[in-house]
């Protein structure tokens, strides 16, 4: 058994299992694996349910008794599903109520972002300074912070700033364009520019400088839109996605399939992009930033600690979104289902 003792930097969920970044006290980086699984379930006529346990889609199931509303003086009896990841649960959802014509099944815990109920689960938080005990890809964690503490201690992250420079070929820059330079400037002030070589040769040195740097933060300004997606395109047009590896975790950087969206928000129309995730450490994008471009990093950790949700998602998430996470928490303490589209209009 591994004993480890730092503060959670990111964490992240890949099938069958979680994946939490320790930030040790003499500033390295640990990765621990915790075998977890994330579970949706459904309420309806216990008959009905019993026949969905038996479809041959449905494979980890079994009933528990948990309360469906919040003012419910009873539990009900509610079939409980596990899945491998997210886009499973999703998926296996629209299933069961399209078979149920849209009415016969109540779906709830579908659509919480797996690392959050992780949190809520373990009773943890971002930037909790822990005390882990690793065996055979399971975790016994033991809290050694609290959130209602208010003079705690971080860990010293180290930060940089990445900039990227494309050879336009027309007024506005686009993926197309021919790499030119890619600038890193650390927070000491020191500044490092990789502006010579083939377009090739300046994306490996680019993970060459990352991996020697080993920042915990890396800002942009439009890496979420631009920045990361059109390093790897260009990476692609060069035959070299696989070796794009920016992050602590050992997998490239991916082209992204899910496009940014618009939503209503306090009578505006706004536009989110799709986050640039760099696993194991935290992309903070100022273009894409609601909770740190007014109150910097140090209100960012303030809120992400608070309402238990992760660096990466409590900045781009508004003040509503993160103080919903803290809702959700004290209802899965109270074993109360979260209803799925949560965000559809009250009775």
């Amino acid at each position: 058994m591994m004993k480890h003792l730092g503060w959670i930097l990111d964490l992240y969920h890949k099938p069958g299992y979680m994946v939490v970044w320790l930030k040790k006290p003499d500033g390295r980086c640990v990765r621990l694996i915790d075998r977890w699984k994330p579970k949706l379930h459904v309420g309806g006529n216990y008959r009905e349910l019993v026949d969905l346990a038996c479809k041959s889609y449905i494979e980890q199931c079994h009933f528990v008794d948990k309360f469906e509303r919040a003012g419910d003086i009873e539990k009900t009896r509610v079939l409980e599903i596990e899945v491998e990841t997210d886009d499973e649960a999703a998926k296996l959802a629209n299933r069961i109520q399209r078979e149920g014509k849209y009415s016969r099944f109540r779906l709830y815990d579908v659509d919480i972002p797996s690392p959050q109920v992780y949190l809520y689960q373990k009773d943890l938080f971002p930037l909790a300074l822990v005390e882990a005990d690793a065996k055979d890809d399971e975790v016994q964690w033991n809290l050694r912070d609290s959130r209602e503490t208010i003079d705690y201690k971080l860990p010293t992250l180290r930060e940089i700033r990445l900039e990227v420079k494309t050879r336009k070929t027309r007024k506005i820059r686009t993926f197309e364009d021919e790499l030119g330079s890619l600038q890193i400037k650390h927070d000491d002030g020191e500044a490092f520019t990789i502006d010579s070589g083939s377009e090739g040769e300046k994306i490996l040195g680019l993970v060459d400088c990352f991996r020697e740097a080993d920042p915990d933060i890396v800002i942009t300004e439009g890496g979420d839109s631009f920045i990361f997606p059109y390093l790897a395109r260009r990476a692609h047009e060069n035959g070299m996605l696989d070796r794009l590896i920016l992050g602590r975790d050992p997998s490239p950087l991916r082209v992204y399939e899910v496009q940014g969206h618009s939503y209503f928000s306090y009578g505006k129309i706004l536009y989110r992009e799709t986050a640039a995730r760099l696993l194991g450490r935290l992309h903070i994008d100022g273009h894409n930033a609601f909770i740190s471009a007014d109150c910097g990093l140090e209100g960012l950790f303030e809120i992400s600690r608070t309402c238990i949700i992760p660096i990466q998602r409590a900045s781009r998430a508004t003040i509503g979104t993160n103080m919903t996470s803290l809702q959700l928490y004290h209802a899965f303490k109270k074993e109360v289902l979260i209803p799925w589209n949560k965000n559809q209009p009250e009775e």
